[in-house]
Protein backbone atom coordinates (compact mmCIF):
# COMPACT_ATOMS: atom_id res chain seq x y z
CA UNK A 1 0.00 0.00 0.00
CA UNK A 2 0.90 3.33 -0.85
CA UNK A 3 2.21 6.18 2.01
CA UNK A 4 1.78 8.85 -0.32
CA UNK A 5 -0.18 10.83 -3.24
CA UNK A 6 0.14 13.83 -5.07
CA UNK A 7 -2.19 16.71 -3.86
CA UNK A 8 -4.36 18.55 -5.91
CA UNK A 9 -2.35 21.47 -5.75
CA UNK A 10 0.72 19.36 -7.27
CA UNK A 11 -1.30 17.64 -9.84
CA UNK A 12 -2.76 21.29 -11.19
CA UNK A 13 0.54 22.07 -11.76
CA UNK A 14 1.43 19.22 -13.50
CA UNK A 15 -1.37 20.14 -16.00
CA UNK A 16 0.69 20.68 -19.81
CA UNK A 17 3.62 18.02 -18.53
CA UNK A 18 4.84 15.21 -20.81
CA UNK A 19 1.46 12.54 -20.08
CA UNK A 20 3.61 9.65 -19.37
CA UNK A 21 6.22 11.31 -17.09
CA UNK A 22 3.05 12.43 -15.10
CA UNK A 23 2.15 8.84 -15.05
CA UNK A 24 5.42 7.81 -13.70
CA UNK A 25 5.60 10.85 -11.40
CA UNK A 26 2.45 9.13 -9.99
CA UNK A 27 4.07 5.58 -9.50
CA UNK A 28 7.01 7.18 -8.37
CA UNK A 29 5.08 8.51 -5.26
CA UNK A 30 2.44 5.93 -4.70
CA UNK A 31 5.07 3.10 -4.46
CA UNK A 32 5.90 1.13 -1.41
CA UNK A 33 9.94 2.19 -1.96
CA UNK A 34 9.24 5.80 -1.92
CA UNK A 35 11.74 7.53 0.88
CA UNK A 36 9.96 10.79 1.41
CA UNK A 37 6.67 12.61 0.32
CA UNK A 38 6.79 15.28 -2.08
CA UNK A 39 5.03 18.02 -4.27
CA UNK A 40 5.51 20.08 -7.02
CA UNK A 41 5.83 23.84 -6.49
CA UNK A 42 4.41 26.54 -8.17
CA UNK A 43 5.98 27.08 -11.46
CA UNK A 44 7.35 23.62 -11.01
CA UNK A 45 5.88 22.18 -14.04
CA UNK A 46 4.83 23.72 -17.60
CA UNK A 47 5.77 27.50 -17.41
CA UNK A 48 4.98 30.41 -19.90
CA UNK A 49 7.08 32.28 -21.38
CA UNK A 50 6.58 34.96 -18.86
CA UNK A 51 7.05 32.91 -16.10
CA UNK A 52 10.10 31.49 -16.98
CA UNK A 53 11.78 35.17 -17.74
CA UNK A 54 9.93 36.19 -14.01
CA UNK A 55 12.41 32.63 -12.90
CA UNK A 56 15.31 34.40 -14.65
CA UNK A 57 15.24 37.81 -13.17
CA UNK A 58 15.39 36.48 -10.05
CA UNK A 59 18.87 37.06 -8.65
CA UNK A 60 19.71 39.14 -11.54
CA UNK A 61 17.15 41.91 -10.52
CA UNK A 62 15.82 41.09 -7.59
CA UNK A 63 18.84 40.99 -5.15
CA UNK A 64 16.21 41.28 -2.18
CA UNK A 65 15.07 38.10 -2.17
CA UNK A 66 17.75 35.75 -4.18
CA UNK A 67 21.49 36.08 -4.07
CA UNK A 68 21.83 34.36 -7.00
CA UNK A 69 20.21 33.36 -10.44
CA UNK A 70 17.70 30.45 -10.12
CA UNK A 71 17.57 29.97 -13.87
CA UNK A 72 20.46 29.85 -16.57
CA UNK A 73 17.41 30.12 -19.43
CA UNK A 74 15.65 32.82 -20.24
CA UNK A 75 12.52 31.29 -21.93
CA UNK A 76 12.99 33.47 -24.81
CA UNK A 77 16.96 32.60 -26.54
CA UNK A 78 17.09 29.63 -24.29
CA UNK A 79 13.67 27.62 -24.06
CA UNK A 80 13.77 25.95 -21.11
CA UNK A 81 12.49 22.02 -20.97
CA UNK A 82 9.76 23.58 -18.83
CA UNK A 83 8.09 25.15 -21.56
CA UNK A 84 5.73 23.53 -24.54
CA UNK A 85 7.71 21.39 -26.74
CA UNK A 86 7.21 20.30 -30.06
CA UNK A 87 4.61 17.49 -29.08
CA UNK A 88 2.49 20.53 -27.36
CA UNK A 89 3.99 19.17 -23.69
CA UNK A 90 6.62 20.47 -21.09
CA UNK A 91 9.56 17.92 -20.65
CA UNK A 92 10.16 18.82 -16.95
CA UNK A 93 9.18 19.08 -13.41
CA UNK A 94 10.63 20.20 -10.05
CA UNK A 95 9.65 18.81 -6.77
CA UNK A 96 9.76 19.71 -3.10
CA UNK A 97 9.99 17.11 0.03
CA UNK A 98 6.43 17.81 2.36
CA UNK A 99 7.33 17.56 5.86
CA UNK A 100 5.16 15.83 7.78
CA UNK A 101 6.32 17.17 11.08
CA UNK A 102 6.55 21.11 10.06
CA UNK A 103 3.83 20.73 7.49
CA UNK A 104 6.16 22.69 5.25
CA UNK A 105 7.92 22.21 2.14
CA UNK A 106 11.60 20.97 2.87
CA UNK A 107 14.66 21.55 0.31
CA UNK A 108 16.91 19.22 2.03
CA UNK A 109 19.60 18.14 0.07
CA UNK A 110 19.59 14.90 1.73
CA UNK A 111 15.93 14.29 1.24
CA UNK A 112 16.02 15.83 -2.60
CA UNK A 113 18.28 12.83 -3.52
CA UNK A 114 17.08 9.97 -2.31
CA UNK A 115 13.44 11.07 -3.74
CA UNK A 116 15.61 11.68 -7.21
CA UNK A 117 16.96 8.42 -7.15
CA UNK A 118 13.94 6.33 -6.75
CA UNK A 119 11.96 8.42 -9.27
CA UNK A 120 14.75 8.08 -11.81
CA UNK A 121 14.87 4.40 -11.23
CA UNK A 122 10.98 4.60 -11.71
CA UNK A 123 11.12 6.36 -14.71
CA UNK A 124 13.07 4.11 -16.34
CA UNK A 125 11.53 0.99 -15.46
CA UNK A 126 8.70 3.12 -17.73
CA UNK A 127 10.95 3.67 -20.56
CA UNK A 128 11.64 7.28 -19.71
CA UNK A 129 15.45 8.31 -19.02
CA UNK A 130 15.43 11.42 -16.72
CA UNK A 131 18.28 13.99 -15.99
CA UNK A 132 18.34 15.18 -12.50
CA UNK A 133 19.54 18.61 -11.98
CA UNK A 134 21.67 17.58 -8.99
CA UNK A 135 23.97 15.71 -11.09
CA UNK A 136 24.86 19.30 -13.64
CA UNK A 137 28.48 20.48 -13.26
CA UNK A 138 27.60 23.76 -13.66
CA UNK A 139 24.86 24.66 -12.09
CA UNK A 140 22.99 22.04 -9.44
CA UNK A 141 19.62 22.44 -9.39
CA UNK A 142 18.33 19.71 -6.55
CA UNK A 143 14.53 19.28 -7.43
CA UNK A 144 14.74 19.50 -10.94
CA UNK A 145 14.03 16.56 -13.49
CA UNK A 146 13.66 16.65 -17.31
CA UNK A 147 13.17 13.89 -20.27
CA UNK A 148 16.65 12.85 -22.01
CA UNK A 149 15.02 10.13 -23.58
CA UNK A 150 11.01 9.21 -23.65
CA UNK A 151 10.22 5.23 -25.35
CA UNK A 152 6.87 6.04 -26.78
CA UNK A 153 4.40 2.88 -26.03
CA UNK A 154 2.52 1.68 -29.35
Amino acid sequence: MSKFKLSKSSLSRLEGVQPLLVVCIKKAIQHSACPYDFGIPPYGGLRTVEEQQGLYAKGRTDFTTHNKPVTYVDGVTKKSNHQVKEDGYGHAFDIYIYDHETKRASWSIDKLTAVAEHLIKIAALNGIILTWGGSWTRFKDYPHFEIQSLKESK
